[in-house]
């Protein structure tokens, strides 16, 4: 057991045995009961045992007795976030500390009081007794959560990580996390701060140059191609810059996420700058149109790319006329640039908000007002990032 956590009271003074009592009688009541049954039970929990369990972790922090995750950098799961901000008193959690505290309870809920009652009500109702079971139960809750004792697998859901994709367990000792994650065997292993450039590039060669841009090209056949990266899980970090090199790779299309905006397209030095500014950009940046945003994605392709992808289905002359007249419907929310025929260099990020953050180049110049999403350089740029807290990345 943790250092920190001897020092403490013991839970059984912030919840007492009576509250856990009723408790259990409310939550066996409710299994065959109606809703007033249901609304007691809650109501009982909220003012109890939640307020209890919050305020026994705000007596904890009081003591320093809570610490950030260890390899937790770098990473970004609700309750990594949460808890991390209480530890460190983040501005988020000073203006918010309710929302914080909140989550971290839920996220222990389960094996420090839904389980354990859930088993104790089905050892009653089978005719056990129920002094003996209800003192047991209580007691056992009491010791967990005094000495800070939470098993990885003790039944909580994990954290699912937003950056690698992965879903990572919390295991305590003594109130003092450990971050882990599960192997192929089942078992577990702690992990390490996840160190990654922020900023991903990949060159892409383009036969003529002639470019087509919107947030996605919805002929089917193009949208048959986007089949391969149901396998990634675009709704990470690293899995979206997968699905960018995949569907490059394999496809000849550079499609980012770009999350609900309508980007803009601007030129300048040899480079392309998909961003949005709110005032109007002038002197030697061009402006050359806005796309859609009917989906979260910026899409760039050939023309010549786009009829050679409709051919395969459809032969040459209807796939000219198939985009032809995808084009001319769309008119209002394609923009069209004409770049130099040749490699490309096309920088992005999974999450373009590390993106604006990070992208930093003495080759190009942006302007002030332009919040870049991703460039496309006619040759390489030396970036000037900071890399931030590459492990062991999944891979589709």
């Amino acid at each position: 057991m943790g250092e920190a956590a001897t020092a403490v009271r013991s839970f059984s003074d912030f919840f007492p045995y009576e509250d856990f009592r009723k408790l259990l009688d409310l939550d066996i009541a409710r299994d065959n009961g109606g809703e007033a049954d249901q609304k007691a039970y809650s109501a009982h929990l909220k003012a109890t045992y939640e307020k209890a369990f919050m305020d026994y972790l705000k007596t904890l922090k009081a003591d320093g007795a809570l610490r950030p995750i260890p390899g937790s950098g770098g990473r970004a799961g609700n309750f990594m976030l949460s808890w991390n901000a209480m530890a460190t008193d983040d501005p988020t959690f000073v203006k918010y500390p309710d929302s914080s505290w909140y989550r971290i309870e839920e996220k222990f809920s389960f094996t420090f009081i839904n389980l354990p009652m859930m088993l104790a009500g089905m050892k009653i109702t089978k005719g056990g007794n129920a002094d003996e079971i209800a003192r047991e139960t209580y007691d056992r809750l009491v010791a967990d959560i005094t000495e800070g004792k939470l098993d990885a697998r003790a039944g909580h859901e994990g954290d699912y990580c937003h950056v690698t994709g992965e879903r990572l367990y919390i295991e305590l000792d003594g109130w003092t996390p450990r971050l882990l994650k599960r192997k192929e065997d089942r078992s577990f292993e702690e992990i390490t701060d996840l160190v990654r450039d922020p900023i991903k590039a990949i060159e892409f060669e383009f036969k003529t140059g002639d470019l087509l841009i919107t947030d996605w090209f919805d002929i089917p056949e193009v949208t048959a191609r986007r089949e391969g990266i149901k396998r990634i899980d675009v709704n990470s970090t690293i899995g979206r810059e997968q699905s960018v090199e995949w569907l490059a790779r394999e496809q000849g299309i550079l499609s980012v996420y770009t999350g609900n905006v309508s980007l803009e397209v601007y030129s300048r030095d040899g480079a392309l700058t998909f961003g949005w500014s709110e005032t109007a950009i002038t002197g030697p940046t061009k402006y050359h149109g806005r796309i859609a945003n009917d989906v979260s994605l910026a899409t760039i392709i050939e023309r010549q790319r786009l009829v050679e992808i409709v051919a395969e289905a459809r032969g040459w002359d209807e796939a000219e006329r198939v985009v032809a007249d995808y084009l001319k419907e769309r008119r209002r929310d394609i923009v069209e640039v004409k770049v130099e025929p040749g490699v490309h260099h096309f920088y992005f990020s999974g999450d373009h908000e590390d993106f604006t953050a990070a992208f930093r180049s003495p080759d190009l110049q942006i302007d002030r007002n332009l919040q870049p999403y991703f460039v496309m350089s006619d040759r390489p740029l030396t970036l000037d990032t900071v890399a931030e807290p590459d492990a062991e990345l999944p891979r589709p």
